[in-house]
């Protein structure tokens, strides 16, 4: 890993990290510790993977606004698993061009409207579990081919896939009201 962030680094707000958009970073270790990523806190970096180490399950975890965006070379972004609950702001995942799948799961309790994965040009397939699918979300996410909504799904707000002209398949699931 090229970071480590453990508990012996100050992880309680985000301003530790603004400034972490080195284009030599490849790899993140978070050691299950921080569970507040600030507003742009790998913008544009040459980040590939972000690892969340092992989060407690009461883990109430808060992505801000860009944190993740422009990160050319993320092939791959996972969420943590078995945590209470994620919120996510918007355009989290923009312009990471080598994302090419994606799965939202059902501990993202809460969304920011607008584009999440704008720009991510080798995006073709999102599987979505989260507690809505948030309006404009998928706005400019233009090679996006399949979507598949998970049991967990109960609203599509307004305007959810504007600008999504590759988009074929959508499975909705009867428990979307």
């Amino acid at each position: 890993y090229d970071l480590i962030i453990g508990p012996e680094m100050p992880h309680s707000t985000y301003t530790e990290y603004q400034r972490i958009t080195s284009s030599k970073l490849r790899d993140v270790y978070n050691n299950g510790v921080n569970d507040d990523i600030g507003p742009q806190t790998f913008y544009g970096s040459g980040l590939r993977h972000f690892y969340w180490g092992n989060m407690p399950t009461d883990a109430v975890i808060s992505i801000g606004q860009n944190a993740f965006s422009v990160c050319a070379n993320m092939t791959s972004f996972e969420f943590p698993e078995n945590v209470e609950s994620i919120t996510i702001g918007s355009s989290i995942l923009t312009g990471c061009s080598g994302l090419t799948s994606l799965t939202i799961p059902s501990s993202v309790k809460t969304i920011t409207s607008g584009s999440q994965f704008g720009g991510c040009t080798s995006l073709t397939e999102v599987y979505i579990d989260s507690a809505y699918i948030a309006q404009a979300m998928f706005n400019g996410a233009y090679t996006v081919e399949r979507v598949t909504i998970g049991p967990h799904v109960t609203e599509i707000q307004a305007q959810a896939f504007p600008g999504v002209p590759a988009l074929t398949s959508i499975t909705i699931p009867s428990n979307v009201t």
